[in-house]
């Protein structure tokens, strides 16, 4: 939490909406933003968004902060923010990352992601690190993230049928005892072909 104070005694009044508009345009991390005027002064109360997610280039290694909608809002260092990075789930594209106020993905593409690792949570299956390219997309269920294994899908079905698909192969053997007991062999499970599900461990 940061507060700032204004003196309200100036010759210039300035509305709480244009005060609020010109500080989330020039302080992209700010959450909440709560004003009182008391005694000739108006006091500002600002509450800064968590790091929900990272959003990294596989090529530059550049990461970016997103909060829960996937809006990108501060630039990630190791300096800056330490071991707090290591445990938040990274969502990788290739190229560049862009830039503070833009967003991981198209909104839909984004709430598909959101709904398949909620689905893939409920089952205990964790994801680490995603991936969502244009006709691919990979959700990695290892902490070893890009090296690990993952599932893959595309966005001609919609996550319920992925998962419903997916969970159904995870029931059946040989998928079944090998995922649970190979995980670390794991490849990767596709499920972008109608009605097959393909599956792959190093031997």
């Amino acid at each position: 939490r940061s507060f700032l104070f204004i003196s309200n005694s100036n010759r210039f009044f300035m509305l709480h909406a244009h005060i609020e508009r010109m500080l989330v345009e020039g302080f992209p991390k700010i959450k909440y933003i709560e004003m009182d005027i008391a005694d000739n002064v108006l006091s500002v109360q600002v509450i800064e968004k968590d790091g929900v997610y990272l959003y990294c280039s596989s090529d530059t290694q550049e990461c970016l902060f997103a909060d829960s909608f996937g809006y990108l809002f501060d630039t990630v260092t190791v300096e800056k923010y330490g071991a707090e990075v290591m445990d938040k789930i990274v969502f990788y594209t290739q190229g560049q990352v862009g830039s503070v106020g833009g967003s991981i993905a198209q909104q839909h593409t984004f709430d598909f992601a959101l709904e398949v690792m909620s689905k893939l949570q409920s089952e205990d299956i964790r994801v680490y690190a995603v991936s969502l390219q244009e006709k691919e997309y990979s959700f990695y269920v290892t902490d070893r993230r890009m090296d690990g294994a993952r599932i893959i899908m595309n966005d001609e079905h919609t996550a319920d049928e992925y998962m419903t698909k997916f969970f159904t192969a995870l029931r059946d053997e040989p998928l079944q005892s090998r995922y649970y007991e190979e995980q670390d062999m794991l490849q990767y499970v596709d499920l972008r072909f109608e009605d097959k599900v393909y599956f792959k461990f190093n031997e």
